[in-house]
């Protein structure tokens, strides 16, 4: 009788280490998969940040934007109004290989309560073509008693992302970002450099 209650002890001992072996195997594979899923996560998202970076870094240096003095047909480069109104034009310049779309602008210019800004009178006229460069115009009529004017350009790259442009500095911004929170967040990015929040994001 004894040795009949050793075996049944010895077999629910060999079944417990089966099933405790099982459960470790379980977990082990759970907690590999859970590793290469970070991983994996980890990948992903550095994949994102990089391609990101590219997107952005094309932005700024293919898109550039001029603001100069005169209209249409001004040769000396000065602020003289014409008979329409016009003082200066807008040029927004990027290779043909790199398309815009939707480009905009308003005129921003500094207040003694901040940012102060206005359109400039005209819109983008069709674009033209030349030496494998796309160029957008834009005139503005800006009044001499306005310091510091300067034109914030809006525009969307070939992957529908939207950008702003101020005083040089090109930034991302999410599709219900307008005028003023995208000239308020770059002058004081221009101002005061880039925050902590930044650096994160």
């Amino acid at each position: 009788m004894r040795r009949k209650e050793d075996r049944e002890y010895d077999a629910a001992q060999r079944k417990e280490d089966r099933d405790y072996d099982a459960s470790q195997r379980r977990e082990d594979r759970e907690r590999a998969d859970q590793l290469r899923r970070t991983e994996d996560e980890k990948w992903e998202r550095r994949r994102r940040e990089e391609q990101r970076q590219r997107e952005d870094d094309d932005a700024k240096q293919q898109v550039t934007i001029e603001f100069l003095p005169g209209g249409p047909l001004s040769q000396p480069q000065q602020a003289t109004i014409t008979s329409d109104g016009i003082t200066h034009r807008i040029f927004v310049t990027a290779p043909a290989a790199y398309p815009v779309k939707q480009v905009d602008a308003q005129i921003v210019y500094h207040t003694n309560s901040g940012l102060g800004q206005f359109p400039p009178g005209w819109t983008f006229g069709p674009p033209s073509v030349e030496n494998g460069q796309v160029r957008y115009t834009c005139y503005a009529g800006v009044s001499p008693e306005v310091h510091d004017a300067a034109p914030i350009v809006r525009f969307t790259d070939r992957n529908g992302h939207l950008y702003y442009s101020l005083h040089g500095h090109t930034q991302r911004f999410p599709h219900d970002a307008d005028w003023v929170i995208a000239a308020t967040e770059i002058d004081r990015w221009l101002r005061l450099g880039p925050s902590p929040d930044d650096a994160d994001s």
